[in-house]
């Protein structure tokens, strides 16, 4: 008897042999360590989200505002990539387009990290009947993020021309 050969037992050893084959690795093909694409400066995505939203009254999600700066972008001839995160940090940090947030509500911790543009959270307090200052949520020192104590996840951005 081979290897690859074991008899079948039980319910199906009317059935003949059962057939195994050894598992084989196959390694892909490493690709030279050049970048088939680019990653754009800080100033030319606030250049490209600027544009965008210039041109287009309200974006309506972060993947539409994605599309619609990559395609900004490509007209320079570049192959460049940009993630969603990245596009909402520089629209709030560089103040080229308004951003809202709609939110859901859930159960857990509250963030020590905004979730929207990775700033730092500061606690927002309030006095208690005994006169003790008491954490009653949370905002971020860069955005418009706040959250209460149910902490409060970020759900849909809408994207806007920033109102100077």
């Amino acid at each position: 008897m081979s290897d690859s050969a074991t008899p079948a037992r039980g319910a199906n050893a009317e059935q003949g042999f059962k057939v195994s084959v050894p598992a084989t690795i196959i390694y892909p093909e490493r690709h030279s360590s050049r970048m088939s694409y680019r990653i754009p400066s800080e100033e030319r995505l606030a250049e490209a989200i600027f544009v965008v939203t210039y041109r287009r009254k309200q974006i309506g999600s972060q993947r539409e505002m994605v599309e619609a700066v990559l395609e900004e972008l490509s007209k320079d001839g570049e192959g460049y990539r940009v993630s969603g995160e990245r596009i909402r940090r520089v629209a709030v940090e560089n103040d080229v387009g308004d951003l809202t947030i709609e939110y859901s509500e859930r159960e857990g911790a509250l963030p020590e990290e905004c979730p929207v543009c990775r700033g730092r959270m500061e606690p927002v307090t309030n006095a208690d009947l005994s006169g003790r200052m008491v954490e009653i949520g949370r905002k971020c020192a860069s955005c418009p993020y706040s959250t209460g104590m149910r902490r409060r996840v970020p759900s849909r951005y809408t994207f806007s021309k920033a109102r100077r």
